[in-house]
């Protein structure tokens, strides 16, 4: 057996020695032995060192009714079901819901992470980069991937609602980058990870027309996880 083996059969070992999470686990593996699951669940190993793995398993078996079912939740959408830049956040937050002994305050992201796609990911990632302080208001054009040349010359950036509806290519196919980055923006603000903000004034209640956005606490908790 390699040192590699052998590794993901001490992760898969070490969890199975808390009863609900190794139940998870056994239900996994029989209907997945590929190597993806392996691969994730000698992640949570790696991310726990010698000292906190004794915390994480009496943790784990000290979680209340509601943290319990959440943590399970978690755990299943981790193994089987996020895409892979989705799955380095969540076994990250995973791993410090776990550990932390204020969780209520945590137990929002949960539902959060288990809606996120790659896509939304992404886009977090790029307001990230692209702002130094998020506590501040952020404007839309700052983030906004693409110019227009409007009729006095003038280029300014392409709102949300173009973003979304318009074919940005040369040749009649459609930009799916650009247009699921528009989605991703979207669904993070029904989320509440995000608020936009649009001008109000008559003849105009285009929610889509947005000219700022604030990241919400939840948000930027969620931010926190996101190399």
């Amino acid at each position: 057996m390699s040192k590699k083996d052998v590794a993901i059969t001490s992760a898969k070992s070490a969890i199975s020695l808390i009863p609900w999470a190794g139940g998870i686990i056994n239900e996994v593996i029989s209907y997945y032995q590929g190597k993806y699951v392996d691969l994730r669940i000698e992640k949570i190993k790696k991310i726990l060192d010698y000292d906190r793995k004794d915390i994480f398993e009496k943790n784990m078996n000290n979680l209340n009714e509601q943290e319990y079912f959440l943590s399970r939740k978690l755990i299943k959408f981790y193994l089987l079901e996020s895409e892979p830049i989705v799955s380095e956040t969540v076994v990250k937050f995973l791993v410090d819901y776990i550990l932390s002994n204020k969780r209520d305050s945590m137990n929002l992201i949960i539902s959060m992470l288990c809606q996120m796609e790659s896509s939304d990911i992404e886009l977090l990632k790029k307001i990230k980069h692209s702002f130094t302080n998020l506590d501040a208001e952020l404007k839309w054009e700052e983030i906004s991937p693409y110019e227009v040349n409007n009729s006095d010359d003038k280029i300014t950036k392409i709102s949300l609602n173009q973003l979304i509806s318009t074919d940005f290519s040369d040749d009649g196919n459609m930009n799916l980058e650009f247009n699921m980055m528009g989605i991703a923006f979207m669904k993070l603000d029904r989320l509440n990870i995000i608020n936009t903000y649009f001008p109000i004034y008559p003849g105009n209640n285009n929610t889509r027309n947005i000219t700022s956005f604030t990241i919400t606490p939840l948000g930027k908790k969620i931010i926190e996880y996101i190399d």
